[in-house]
């Protein structure tokens, strides 16, 4: 989310790495990402995706993602 993810951090007494604070409040639903994200791609159109994320002022991208809801790429299962 920015250079604050680059430092260590204390929140609610633990003391972690803030991205760790990030991925933690993200898989807990404390964090809407809504507003940030802009462009959703599927794997398969990675070299778009990183198009919209080298050419901000072109794409008006605010963060681009990876959508893997319907992606041909297989996951393992949970816990693999």
């Amino acid at each position: 989310m920015g250079s604050n993810s680059f430092s260590t951090e204390e929140f609610e007494g633990k003391r972690a790495h803030a991205f760790v604070f990030f991925l933690d409040f993200l898989a807990a639903g404390r964090i809407d990402t809504g507003p940030f994200v802009t462009h959703k791609f599927p794997l398969e159109q990675y070299q778009e995706a990183f198009n919209a994320t080298a050419f901000k002022r072109k794409s008006q991208s605010v963060k681009v993602v990876f959508d893997f809801t319907n992606s041909a790429v297989k996951h393992p299962p949970s816990g693999s």
